[in-house]
């Protein structure tokens, strides 16, 4: 692995962390109250955005390049939402059903999916103005949210350690998983429209087959709580983040750790990691999650072949 970029900047933890769609560009969220975009070409910081009520904890592009969300610990149950294109100032909206844990946006830039630490699920337009609720109180807290690629169904996963699968184009709960003894789902990655990877308390990656609800195959290696998964564009790897100190490079193929990178980190569990959306190459934490690093992976010499 080569390390092609520090970014450097925030003066407090970084949260979770967002590519552009065209992974030019890549967004970070702070508890020291702003959103830094950065170049991924140079590393350089290109914009800085405040968010006046306290620390960031989500940032997301949405996949057609036009918004950018986030949402804040002190303004708890909203969104503030910029226009990329418009260059106007972020447009605040309320109504999450208490503290917004993770959002994601549809493929296609539609829906903006938001979970609660009060269990609430909300799906948002795409202008944020009009929301409904999927869940509007759950008897446990939500801390994660992915949709499949094709964009129909979506997934959550709770402190009880379930997920819940949802389908969007009639709303109905057609599956539900978990992981017997794992403790709370802090991460969810899709591999593909079937099957969905999810990070746990115990330090487990369990992959599902969400249409039979089998999980094909667990990963070990993490000794604390697994806060961040990403699968790379090709669906050839997955990292993964834990407060265990590390990150960790899986082979999809082999089902095994292939690299191992030592990054200390805070307690809080928010710190993110992410593939880019099209190459070989991660962003993660690093320096006790003060910094972000941009990492370029050697496929073949993970996998031991010839480079």
């Amino acid at each position: 692995m080569k390390l092609l970029h520090t970014l450097r900047g925030h003066t407090d933890i970084i949260h979770r962390i967002s590519w552009s769609p065209g992974g030019d560009r890549l967004a970070s969220a702070s508890r020291d109250m702003t959103v830094r975009i950065w170049d991924a070409g140079s590393g350089m910081c290109v914009e800085t955005l405040k968010v006046p009520t306290g620390q960031v904890i989500n940032v997301q592009f949405a996949p057609d390049g036009h918004s950018l969300a986030a949402s804040s610990f002190s303004d708890s149950d909203s969104i503030y939402l910029w226009d990329l294109i418009g260059d106007q100032a972020a447009r605040t909206q309320r109504g999450a059903f208490g503290l917004i844990t993770h959002m994601a946006w549809s493929p296609d830039s539609q829906i903006l999916a938001t979970v609660s630490n009060k269990g609430g699920i909300t799906l948002w337009d795409a202008e944020i103005k009009k929301s409904r609720p999927v869940l509007k109180r759950h008897s446990e807290a939500m801390h994660c949210i992915a949709w499949a690629p094709q964009g129909r169904f979506f997934a959550a996963g709770s402190t009880g350690g379930r997920i819940h699968i949802y389908d969007t184009e009639d709303m109905k709960h057609p599956a539900e998983m978990e992981g017997k003894n794992a403790g709370a789902v802090f991460s969810l990655a899709w591999v593909n429209n079937d099957n969905l990877a999810a990070g746990f308390n115990d330090g487990s990656i369990r992959v599902w087959n969400t249409s039979s609800g089998e999980s094909p195959y667990i990963l070990k290696g993490h000794e604390g709580i697994v806060n961040s998964v990403s699968v790379s564009a090709d669906g050839s790897f997955m990292a993964s983040r834990s407060p265990d100190g590390s990150v960790r490079i899986w082979s999809m193929e082999i089902q095994e750790t292939v690299a191992v990178l030592p990054e200390p980190a805070d307690t809080s569990w928010l710190p993110d990691l992410s593939f880019h959306p099209a190459d070989l190459v991660l962003a993660a934490p690093g320096e006790k999650d003060r910094v972000l690093r941009i990492w370029e992976l050697d496929a073949d010499a993970l996998l031991g072949g010839p480079g």
